[in-house]
């Protein structure tokens, strides 16, 4: 599909986080590369207005251009979505498995791991959407580290996973690697990082802009991430890098859990350190780009 002059307007909603900020703006992204885009983003509506607007069709004097499209992450942006569909009578395009029956949704772009079921509304995603490009630029001698943190599905052990950081560096001394926190991350890991690991260079997930780790995973020949943080593996997948896992204790089997080791047992990820393109079973995810492949079937279904 080659990019056409048509100009399609998208009505934007979202919630605020970092990581449906990340799936909206993926989405869009890989729209632009077929369609001009004109983009308005939205506010969420009091709940009230929101019921309003979609009982009575009121407060519809926008003063704005109608959408083509309206796209929305987070579950606080639903009835809101509904809404703007109601006085706009637009299609609305909802990146996650909704709280709402899926059939008030003209389409549902859900992960596998949230088994969504089969309809027409609805196109099942290898993970989250994103806004990483697959690469041309990595480079073999750059390592990347991506440390998460507590989470309700996997226990948190640093020193457990520093013991598999060091393992990792001490048998790559030719990679140059670069370790980055996200907001989960212990604070205090810092200095015990800098300290062990004088010639790594770590960096603070709130010292980064946005623009920072997408860049950093298209440098990366290679990318292991803690296995709480399945959105940041499936980036790093997208990006074409070899991509491993460091272990963590499972707290409960959760469809979370279970995509990891789905993606481990198909032999996507490798989680022994070091990676070695000898011994491993990692496959490739040939064409692992859902942004583009989704984009091009909203757009064909929605004849845009």
């Amino acid at each position: 599909m080659s990019k056409t002059d048509k100009k399609i307007c998208i009505w934007s909603l979202s919630d605020g986080k970092s990581g449906h900020i990340n799936q909206t703006e993926g989405l869009i992204q890989a729209l632009s590369q077929y369609r001009e885009i004109e983009l308005v983003n939205m506010p969420i509506l009091s709940r009230y207005k929101a019921l309003l607007m979609i009982t009575l069709k009121r407060f519809a004097k926008l003063n704005l251009k109608l959408p083509d499209l309206i796209i929305g992450t987070g579950h606080r942006t639903h009835l809101s979505l509904l809404a703007y569909k109601r006085i706009s009578e637009s299609r609305v395009v909802i990146m996650m498995s909704p709280s709402l029956p899926t059939y008030l949704f003209d389409l549902c772009l859900i992960p596998r791991h949230d088994k969504p079921k089969v309809a027409d509304n609805i196109i099942e995603t290898m993970g989250a959407i994103n806004r990483i490009i697959p690469s041309t630029l990595e480079s073999p001698d750059n390592g990347l580290i991506l440390l998460g943190g507590p989470s309700k599905h996997y226990s948190w052990d640093t020193s457990h996973v520093l013991k598999q950081v060091e393992t990792l560096i001490v048998n790559s001394d030719e990679i140059q690697w670069t370790i980055a926190s996200s907001r989960r991350t212990p604070e205090n890991i810092k200095n015990e990082i800098n300290e062990r690991f004088p010639a790594v260079t770590f960096v603070l997930a709130k010292e980064t802009s946005t623009e920072w780790l997408p860049k950093k995973m298209q440098e990366s020949g290679q990318i292991w991430v803690t296995e709480d943080s399945v959105s940041m593996v499936y980036e790093a997948l997208t990006a074409g890098a070899k991509t491993g896992i460091l272990r963590l204790s499972v707290k409960n089997q959760t469809r979370v859990t279970k995509e990891i080791d789905r993606l481990v047992s198909g032999g996507y990820l490798s989680m022994t350190p070091p990676y070695t393109d000898e011994g491993t079973s990692q496959k490739e995810f040939e064409g692992l780009y859902e942004s583009d492949r989704c984009s091009k079937l909203l757009l064909e279904k929605f004849d845009l």
